[in-house]
Formats: structure tokens, C-alpha cells, sequence
């Protein structure tokens, strides 16, 4: 990298070299000292670079420093590395590469493919584009945002050009809006996949017999047992229990058939009844009868409703799967049942 010698520059210049300019300058100082011409990697080299950057703030101007370069310095730790792709978009990105689209592939899945070979190719996703704000004059500021817009351009084109040759391969006729791939490609770390449980699903206890009574626990409701007797604080005997108050108690087994220990794993839904942490909320959830407290139901509807809003407006991240709200110790937990 080459460029002005920073250290003639006026005071008023030198004070409004954009940080980004500032860390790339600096690094390339620091590879010239480095003995395999790297960039610092572990903490304590991140630590060294930071005071590099600092020692080279000017301090006998009238502020007693310079902002860009306090930026600078607080932007090492977090942007001299590799860039990270999150747990979500890493999770879409390898469901993605096992597709094989045909004409009625969503539109979703189509991009995701698409940014998956950008990836696969390059080892980063599409840049956003983006670019935060900083101490820089105008004239700077609009230069930089211009290099990073035009990169991001160009990685959308990359893209769109995948997502085409798909969509000739497999025959669509409807094309994919390019606006759609460009918000996918400006959001793509952010991206997450969210395959929920049908209800029936959650809701199902166990497997009902021949005869039409209720059968064993099914091994995902004794999983969940397990790791309510693993965690006490767990709110998961809560939802336990507010799906066994919906049992039809006609078709569960005589008690006599129930007398066996919880712990040593229940034969029948009617062993999960008298469960020290489950029968406590039975208890409350009969006594109540199904009424409701105001500021209960208020705090639930707001939850609700904020879901809702996501959902129809495909904007944030919903709740995955199930959320159970205690109000009495004002918890919620949210995770895949």
C-alpha cells in the first residue's frame, strides 16, 4: 500500500484522515516490521497495534488529540480480524449448498444458493455496503462510502448472475426481483433460518394405544423431564404441565397403574401428575380455572402481537419455536420443544 505521508499533512487534514484510512495505513506499517509480513492476530499484537495507532495522534493542536484517531484504536479489536459468519447464516449457508432447485424453488432458497457459491468462492459474503460514521471531512466521507458502495455492487451482480443461471437451469419462468437480491446480499450475515414445529407437534404428549387410551410418554416428553430435573429454575415444567392440564383424564390409565417413581422414568402420563416439579403447577393451574390476571394477559398480548408483527412484516427475528412466559418470577424461555 502506498500513499501521502500522513506526517506532513496540516493539523486540520491529519484530523480528518477517515479511521478506515488510518487502519489500513497503520497495518501496513505494521507488516513492515512483521517478520512473516502479517497482520496482529493474537490479543497481545492487537494490543501493540492500538498503541502504534495512538502514538501516532498528534496532541499539541488545541483539542489536546485527535478523534480519528481514537477511532481508530477503539475499531482494532473488533474489525482487525477475518470477518465472522454467525451461527444463523453459517446454518443457512450449509442447507443451502444441498438444495437442488427445480422450478418451484422459493425465491429464499434460489439467493441462498447463490450467496453460498459467492462464499465458497471468495471466504466472505457480500459486502453490505454500509458505512459508519467517522470523523472525515465531506468531501473524504463521500469518496470512501462510494468506494464501499461500489464494491457492494458489484458483489449483488455476482450474485444475481448465479441466481439467473439457476433460474435458466431449472426452467423458471418467473425471475427473482432484483431488489429481493440485493436486500439478501446487504442482510446476509444476519440471516437465519427458522424451521418451526408444526403445533400438533409440540402438543403431542405421547402416542395413544389401541384401545384409545393414552399411551407411554413419548421420548421427547421424558427428555424434556430430564432436563427439568437437570435445571430446577427451568420453566420447561411449567409448559409441561400446562399441556397435561389439556389431557382428556378419561383416557389416562387407573392411578394404581401410576404408582412408580417419576425419577426412575414414568410408564404413563399419569406418573408425570404427582411430579414434585411439575404437580406444584398443576395445583396453581386448577385453582385459577382458567381466569386470568390483567396485567398478565397484558404483558402476554404485547408479546403476541409484537410476534405478529414480525411475521407479517418479515422484518427482526421471531421467536423460534416456543416461548413460555412465567409471571410469578417474571422469566420467559424460549426454545424448540
Amino acid at each position: 500500500m502506498t500513499g501521502p505521508d500522513i506526517t506532513k499533512l496540516d493539523d486540520h487534514d491529519h484530523g480528518h484522515i477517515p479511521y478506515v484510512a488510518l487502519l489500513l495505513h497503520y497495518l501496513d506499517e505494521w507488516r513492515k516490521k512483521s517478520p512473516n509480513n502479517t497482520n496482529p492476530s493474537t490479543f497481545k499484537e492487537k494490543t501493540a497495534f492500538r498503541d502504534l495507532i495512538r502514538s501516532g495522534a498528534r496532541t499539541s493542536n488545541p483539542e489536546g488529540g485527535e478523534e480519528n484517531y481514537d477511532e481508530a484504536a477503539a475499531a482494532v479489536l473488533k474489525t482487525i480480524t477475518p470477518p465472522a459468519v454467525g451461527s444463523g447464516c453459517r446454518e443457512m449457508l450449509e442447507k443451502a449448498s444441498n438444495i437442488e432447485p427445480d422450478s418451484k424453488t422459493p425465491n429464499f432458497w434460489l439467493i441462498a444458493k447463490s450467496v453460498n457459491a459467492f462464499y465458497e468462492k471468495h471466504q466472505v459474503l457480500p459486502l453490505p455496503g454500509s458505512l459508519p460514521d467517522m470523523k472525515a471531512k465531506s468531501a473524504d466521507y463521500v469518496r470512501l462510502q462510494n468506494i464501499y458502495k461500489t464494491k457492494a455492487r458489484k458483489d449483488v451482480a455476482e450474485v444475481a448472475a448465479t441466481v439467473r443461471g439457476l433460474e435458466k437451469e431449472v426452467g423458471r419462468t418467473s425471475a427473482v426481483p432484483d431488489a429481493e437480491i440485493e436486500a439478501f446480499c446487504k442482510n446476509a450475515s444476519h440471516v437465519k433460518v427458522l424451521q418451526g414445529t408444526p403445533l400438533a407437534d409440540i402438543s403431542r404428549l405421547s402416542s395413544p394405544n389401541s384401545d384409545g387410551t393414552i399411551g407411554k410418554p413419548s421420548s421427547r416428553i421424558l427428555n424434556i423431564l430430564q432436563k427439568c430435573e437437570d435445571d430446577t429454575d427451568s420453566l420447561l415444567p411449567l409448559w409441561l404441565a400446562l399441556q397435561l392440564s389439556r389431557t382428556d383424564d378419561s383416557k389416562l390409565p387407573p392411578k394404581s397403574q401410576a404408582e412408580a417413581p417419576a425419577s426412575s422414568g414414568p410408564d404413563d402420563l399419569s406418573a408425570l401428575l404427582s411430579h414434585p416439579l411439575i404437580s406444584p403447577h398443576l395445583s396453581e393451574i386448577a385453582r385459577a380455572a382458567g381466569g386470568e390476571l390483567h396485567n398478565v394477559s397484558s404483558i402476554t398480548g404485547g408479546m403476541v402481537a409484537q410476534e405478529a408483527i414480525k411475521v407479517i412484516t418479515h422484518q427482526y427475528v421471531p421467536v423460534d419455536n416456543t416461548c413460555v412466559f412465567d409471571g410469578v418470577r417474571a422469566k420467559v424461555w424460549v426454545g424448540k420443544i
